[in-house]
């Protein structure tokens, strides 16, 4: 289970006095423990941990940006931004993406983006970029 995975390894950064680990797993580990008791929260399930470290990366590259594009250092939103690559799935690569999409509607000839968009979350789940599969559908 991923959650049991960050603190584990939560437990080893601290073990390690490598504080600035523990700082950004004890944030994430607070975050998806918040989110698991949300009313209508299935609990501490995988999908409600990758759901926070995506939105947290998600929120981390927005602050990447604004800090870059007003020349201030992001050495430690980068480290950050490492960090939580580790916990996520890999995506799947534009070409991948594209083939399996062409490979759906040479077996669905007709299927519209909803039917692509279905066929990829139930054959990939958390496994590729969803703006970048929309855009790669409606091509």
């Amino acid at each position: 289970m991923l959650y049991d995975r960050l603190k584990a390894d939560l437990l080893t950064a601290r073990k390690a006095r490598d504080t600035a680990t523990a700082t950004t797993l004890t944030t994430l580990v607070g975050a998806v423990e918040t989110a698991a008791k949300a009313p209508g929260a299935p609990g501490l399930t995988d999908e409600v941990a990758l759901g926070v470290i995506k939105q947290t990366r998600k929120a981390l590259e927005g602050t990447v940006q604004t800090y870059r594009e007003r020349g201030i250092d992001t050495a430690e939103q980068d480290r950050e931004l490492a960090l939580l690559a580790q916990y996520l799935p890999t995506l799947l690569s534009e070409d991948e993406l594209r083939a399996v999409i062409e490979q759906f509607r040479a077996q669905h000839p007709g299927a519209n983006i909803a039917q692509v968009m279905a066929h990829l979350k139930a054959a990939h789940p958390n496994g590729y970029d969803g703006a970048l599969a929309a855009r790669l559908a409606r091509a």
